[in-house]
């Protein structure tokens, strides 16, 4: 039979690699298939388990109000506790739970922001990313993309990368090494002088995962050289399978 299918000659164009569609597709391919290449539709985040709309309003309105606090002039308590007040109404939680747990979670933050946070720089907030992470099997050009929460400059190269994080569970120091978001992001800021700043390039990146939730929920780790050509390797091994 003849092929006249572009499909069925060089695979399904699904665009570019993701987090947390690597994360989709490694948990059920056959849900991946369906969501993303059939329903052309992302998961908000492979690493949480969003079981309803509410917590995925609820996170959506947490990270929004985190992202204008920072680009406000004043910074302060006042303004967090307002903007995320703002975003619950505006992402329609409509929880009276959810609403007193984002205000806590409000105060929580404020409260490590001013007694348990080293001096740093705010370098970028919701870095949007898209580049050629390497060639798929067809020589091709293979994009990935995402948005990190946070990018901060520590002073000597160092730069601290933070992801916000809302799940109601907090992981070991063992799962956040191994979490593949970490991986991609590290990678993705290393691949990117334009996010570096004023053009310094990083000596060494922390990978934060912060889970707003909990008072002590910021667990943090570093991607070494070698592991992170293993996970590039790995990312463009995954793109090929899914394609």
């Amino acid at each position: 039979m003849k092929k006249t299918s572009k499909t069925s000659s060089k695979g399904r164009d699904i665009g570019y690699i993701s987090a947390s569609r690597t994360n989709q597709y490694l948990k059920c391919k056959k849900q991946y298939y369906e969501d993303v290449i059939v329903a052309q539709h992302d998961q908000y985040d492979g690493d949480e388990e969003i079981k309803d709309a509410i917590q995925l309003s609820f996170g959506s309105a947490v990270h929004k109000a985190l992202e204008l606090f920072w680009k406000e002039h004043h910074r302060k308590k006042s303004e967090l506790m307002n903007l995320y007040r703002q975003q619950y109404v505006e992402f329609g939680v409509a929880d009276p739970d959810y609403h007193t747990l984002g205000l806590q979670m409000m105060e929580m933050y404020w409260y490590n922001l001013k007694h348990n946070t080293p001096k740093r720089i705010l370098v970028a907030t919701e870095q949007f990313f898209s580049y050629v992470i390497g060639k798929d099997m067809r020589g091709e050009d293979i994009i990935a993309q995402g948005t990190i929460d946070v990018v901060w400059y520590l002073g000597n190269g160092l730069y601290e990368i933070e992801d916000y994080k809302t799940s109601n569970w907090l992981p070991s120091q063992d799962d956040v090494n191994a979490n593949i978001q970490i991986a991609f992001y590290d990678i993705a800021f290393r691949s990117n002088p334009q996010f570096w700043y004023n053009g310094i390039e990083p000596k060494a990146v922390i990978l934060s995962m912060n889970y707003l939730r909990f008072e002590d929920g910021k667990i943090q780790t570093e991607v070494d050289d070698e592991d992170r050509e293993l996970y590039r390797k790995f990312f463009i091994d995954t793109y090929n399978q899914m394609k």
